[in-house]
């Protein structure tokens, strides 16, 4: 796997979805991944699942987690990165943004 090449597919993932709103997270919760194939610019295939669930108690803030691989040996060890999404939110606060996997 490109892991710079995941890493930008991987962001824009990140930019489509971190937008949406609470409600929306809290709805997925406990429902499975969502499963998304995403092509890089160079034709590259990659996998994403974006996951949320409760960031400590239910009913408070949520953490989003959002992966990538190719299928290969990194779907054991997919590049991840974590977004916090707090009850009261109305936009994420890059502060509240947490980094998994160097992305």
């Amino acid at each position: 796997m490109n892991v710079k090449e995941a890493k930008v597919e991987l962001a824009r993932v990140v930019r489509a979805y971190r937008c949406k709103p609470y409600e929306f997270w809290e709805s997925r919760i406990g429902r499975g991944p969502i499963a998304l194939q995403v092509t890089s610019d160079t034709g590259s295939e990659y996998q994403v699942e974006i996951e949320s669930f409760w960031d400590g108690q239910a009913g408070g803030s949520i953490r989003v987690l959002l992966s990538i691989d190719d299928g290969g040996w990194r779907a054991f060890c997919p590049l991840s990165k974590t977004l916090i999404i707090p009850k009261s939110r109305t936009q994420v606060s890059r502060n509240a943004q947490t980094e998994i996997g160097g992305i």
